[in-house]
């Protein structure tokens, strides 16, 4: 996805677009484009569309595109849920095998018992 940056020539505004690019039925290239909102003249950021009419021009459904995501948080956040994730899936394969191990020594617990009543059966006639 890229965002590309339109300017009306009369009036000097700036809108961004979020361009997703794609293949359709045919086999040919397409592009959509979702509209974002106007550039700030001033700081150069976006101001959000909220896609609505009659809302007024201060609503914002949410922070502008360019407000200084810390991605150095981001990262180690992400990271972090990562590495969890990853001790509980070795947790969860050890308890799997357990359980593959369990259910092989009830298996053969479970034979032992058909087999006996099968022998008190063929005793009893």
């Amino acid at each position: 996805m890229a965002i590309v940056r339109y300017r009306n020539k009369s009036s000097g505004t700036v809108y961004l677009y979020e361009v997703e690019r794609y293949v359709d039925e045919n086999g040919k290239r397409r592009q959509r484009r979702h509209y974002l909102g106007t550039e700030d003249p001033q700081s150069k950021k976006l101001i959000p569309s909220t896609h609505k009419r009659g809302r007024k021009n201060g609503f914002s459904p949410g922070p502008a595109i360019g407000t200084g995501t810390n991605y150095k948080d981001l990262y180690l956040t992400v990271s972090e849920a990562n590495e969890s994730l990853t001790r509980q899936n070795k947790a969860l394969e050890k308890r799997c095998e357990e359980l593959e191990k369990e259910n092989v020594s009830l298996r053969l617990f479970r034979e032992r018992i058909v087999s006996a009543v099968d022998e008190s059966r063929a005793d009893k006639k």
